[in-house]
């Protein structure tokens, strides 16, 4: 009877160790799929990004690109100068954009807010580009840098662009000494919806 006792405890430990031993493996399994599954997801989007960040490139050098802008914030000047109502506001990228076309560019701005002269509701400046300057990034992780200026089709006046282009495509813009910052993405024109307004200086010709 005690030895039958014995044998029956010694088996229900065994039991126990054995699946004490399954149940660790099996989580070092899991685990193990994690981290691969982690290092196979983590491979994907470095592969992505390394393929959008060539599409970025081959825009950039062929200047033949957009910049629709989504977001305008004031500097810390202009909101204390009273203009709090475009200190953080959204804009639609679909009216207000910078159209890179080789050596000419439209610029526009527009809000639903606004009554414009272009007929979205905004500003649209159709001009050439002058003094082109663009620094790529020194690193995959860096930004790119683009300034150049825009002379009016239809004026003598000039405007100072400056664009900065960070490596997952976002992008800041400001012109000359505005005080506003514009936010938005680098786009492939072929790609993007975007209405163009008239420029009225056109038809005073």
């Amino acid at each position: 009877m005690k030895k039958s006792f014995i044998t029956t405890v010694l088996l229900l430990l065994l039991v126990l160790v054995s699946s004490g031993l399954s149940a660790q493996a099996e989580k070092n399994q899991t685990k193990s799929q994690r981290k691969l599954e982690k290092e196979r997801l983590k491979h994907e989007q470095a592969t992505k990004d390394s393929m959008q960040q060539l599409v970025y490139t081959q825009l950039l050098t062929s200047k033949y690109y957009m910049i629709g802008i989504n977001h305008v914030m004031a500097d810390a000047y202009q909101a204390s100068a009273g203009r709090r109502g475009v200190e953080n506001t959204t804009l639609s990228s679909m009216t207000n954009f910078i159209y890179v076309i080789r050596d000419s560019v439209i610029l526009q701005v527009a809000s639903p807010a606004y009554v414009g002269s272009n007929g979205v509701g905004g500003f649209t400046m159709k001009g050439i580009i002058q003094d082109y300057r663009f620094k790529p990034p020194k690193s995959s992780d860096k930004p790119t840098y683009i300034s150049f200026k825009v002379k009016s089709h239809y004026g003598v006046e000039t405007l100072m662009v400056n664009i900065t282009i960070f490596s997952e495509g976002r992008a800041e813009v400001s012109f000359g000494s505005s005080g506003y910052n514009l936010q938005g993405n680098l786009l492939d024109p072929d790609d993007a919806k975007f209405v163009i307004g008239s420029d009225l200086r056109e038809h005073k010709r």
